[in-house]
């Protein structure tokens, strides 16, 4: 499985944390000593904290089994695409939840690739955050997997959120992740609606959409 960009926060914290303890043992003067020794158990919180949380969600967690992922998708599916990042590996547990449908895996950047589908019952999104960095970029991604669904598909977003538990742990760089309000607006912004949702951890969720036209099933 892909590893986030927030996982580099860990190996960044840790040693700022070094730097700045080193820093503070060299510093003479009271104040400076001070300083140095709290951005030192700041940093080495980060650094800490991240590095627990990455080691439980990508691989002490259900998020890579995939069990959980049969909450989000249609009934019946039989044909489906996953949109997910190229460095990314799916092993046998996602064909375990999925069975025998046929899978399509494109990168988010290569619309041509998936764009050209049509009648699909579902569209699996998993961490595309990073190739879609701006609203505009959700909205028109939202409004082209709509098009590739069947009446009753539904769109499942898979990401990471900007959040309390995001923040605390990962710290400012949380902040280049938009929150979950942000996918669900540029979801309703092209034509879909929220069915819904399952928190796979404090910092992962799952978000089902399915066309405005489509009642819940």
């Amino acid at each position: 499985m892909k590893r986030s960009p927030l996982q580099r926060v860990p190996v960044v914290g840790l040693v700022l944390a070094a730097l700045t303890g080193w820093c503070a043992r060299r510093s003479h003067r009271a104040l400076p000593r001070v300083l140095w020794w709290a951005l030192s158990v700041v940093f080495g919180w980060f650094g800490a904290a991240g590095l627990v949380a990455s080691w439980w969600v990508y691989e002490a967690s259900e998020l890579r089994r995939w069990r959980w992922l049969s909450e989000l998708l249609p009934l019946r599916l039989r044909r489906y695409l996953v949109v997910a990042p190229r460095d990314m590996e799916f092993g046998p547990e996602l064909r375990e939840v999925t069975g025998s449908a046929h899978v399509t895996v494109v990168p988010p950047e290569s619309e041509r690739e998936w764009t050209v589908h049509k009648g699909l019952d579902a569209v699996l999104v998993v961490f595309a955050a990073d190739d879609l960095p701006e609203p505009a970029d959700r909205e028109r991604f939202f409004e082209q997997a709509r098009r590739t669904l069947r009446e009753d598909g539904r769109i499942v977003v898979v990401e990471q959120h900007r959040g309390p538990a995001t923040t605390a742990v990962f710290g400012p760089v949380a902040w280049r992740l938009p929150p979950r309000t942000e996918w669900e607006r540029a979801a309703t912004a092209a034509g879909l609606r929220l069915v819904a949702a399952r928190r796979v951890t404090p910092f992962v969720t799952g978000l089902a959409f399915t066309p405005l036209t489509h009642p819940r099933r």
